[in-house]
């Protein structure tokens, strides 16, 4: 998977993610929705929870690094997770639109 963007001189890769779903690497996948749970160790949207460690990287609504307390309930986000067994790991949680109460952590 490429997120690219489009400048005045031609496209620039943004962020590059290797997929793989049958040669037992673990499926790497993009989930977007607003947040219904939030707390120190997982996230959900859209009926998915996450899980969130210490690995996880946050990013703010203008694309800088952040952490959890940005977030709250409401908040639309975009979700990098690794699938690992049947659970899902939040490796990149971004901020889309703030629609939440704030900073709820």
């Amino acid at each position: 998977m490429v997120e690219a963007r489009e400048e005045d001189d031609g496209w620039r890769a943004v962020k590059v993610v290797l997929l793989s779903e049958g040669d037992g690497d673990p499926l790497i996948k993009t989930f977007r929705g607003a947040i219904e749970l939030l707390s120190l160790s997982e996230l959900a949207v859209n009926g998915t929870t996450f899980e969130i460690n210490t690995e996880t990287e946050w990013f703010s609504l203008d694309g800088l690094p952040g952490n959890i307390g940005l977030f709250a309930l409401g908040d639309a986000v975009e979700i990098l997770a690794r699938q690992e067994g049947t659970a899902w790991v939040a490796l990149e949680v971004t901020l889309t639109d703030e629609g939440g109460l704030g900073g709820a952590l």
